[in-house]
């Protein structure tokens, strides 16, 4: 049961959480105050032209291959609208999405994500005195809202694994790390190298020892467990040592291409 809690794409919720977090307080820094409309914009354009042509490409090649046209109509359709994650609440016949956007709920969960968490950023920020502060107080809130709901949901027998509130808490996870990273510019590298690996040595042990393990996965705490193993990536990348790694040119390229290799890999392992 181990192995089961490495859920790859909890990390990547926590670095979409981490990183818009991050562009929204440097944004305020710079000028004082987030420009929602800016913000969409430049989302939008990184975003969505990738995702609308691999979803013309699949649908096109998916169709010529035989495979059902309205299973794959639909399953664009909630794709292009970013709702591919509520697939079989939209269209009751179907259990997932089609198997060539099968990955597509994850980009759901995250733009959905994005429609909100920046208003919220905005208005934490610009009605307190204590503005950063405020905010944090919001997202820890947001954090433990997040697991209550899910556990809710999960103590009833509800599947709830691809729906955006049952990975909130790893956003606003990545978000904390992002203020607190913020608030705490000058903190010596070396800190930052020995706190994220005693936080990941913790998470793992946690993961391997707890007898508590089965309620925990029951309570979908593993998501969780996941989350902070990301988070603490995040900080000990703030480290000389692991900021020199994740710094070869090789890694470097990886990143700035990261979400178009994601976008079209699965279609593309599905045709291999």
């Amino acid at each position: 049961m181990f192995p089961e809690i490495f859920r790859i794409h909890v990390v990547f919720f926590v670095l979409s959480g981490f990183l818009i977090t991050t562009l929204l307080l440097e944004e305020y820094d710079l000028s004082g105050r987030v420009s929602l409309r800016n913000f969409f914009i430049r989302r939008g354009l990184r975003l969505l032209p990738l995702a609308y042509a691999a979803t013309v490409i699949i649908v096109v090649f998916s169709v010529v291959s035989g495979a059902s046209v309205s299973y794959y109509l639909k399953s664009a359709l909630t794709c292009t609208f970013y709702v591919g994650n509520y697939f079989t609440l939209l269209f009751s016949g179907h259990e997932h999405l089609a198997p060539a956007f099968r990955h597509f709920w994850t980009l759901a969960v995250e733009e959905q994500f994005y429609l909100v968490w920046p208003a919220v950023v905005t208005v934490a920020l610009g009605r307190s005195a204590r503005a950063h502060r405020t905010l944090l107080v919001i997202t820890i809130l947001g954090v433990v809202a997040g697991l209550f709901v899910r556990a809710c949901f999960l103590i009833q027998g509800v599947t709830v694994s691809v729906f955006t509130f049952s990975h909130i808490d790893a956003l606003l996870i990545g978000s904390v790390v992002a203020q607190l990273r913020h608030m705490g510019k000058d903190v010596n590298p070396w800190i930052l190298d020995r706190l994220g690996h005693w936080l990941m040595g913790v998470v793992l042990a946690v993961c391997a020892f707890s007898p508590m393990f089965n309620l925990e996965a029951n309570l979908g705490m593993r998501y969780t467990l996941v989350a902070i193993s990301g988070a603490a990536l995040i900080v000990a990348s703030g480290g000389s040592r692991s900021s020199k790694i994740l710094s070869i040119r090789p890694l470097v390229e990886v990143g700035k291409f990261s979400y178009g290799l994601y976008v079209i890999h699965w279609p593309v392992y599905l045709g291999v």
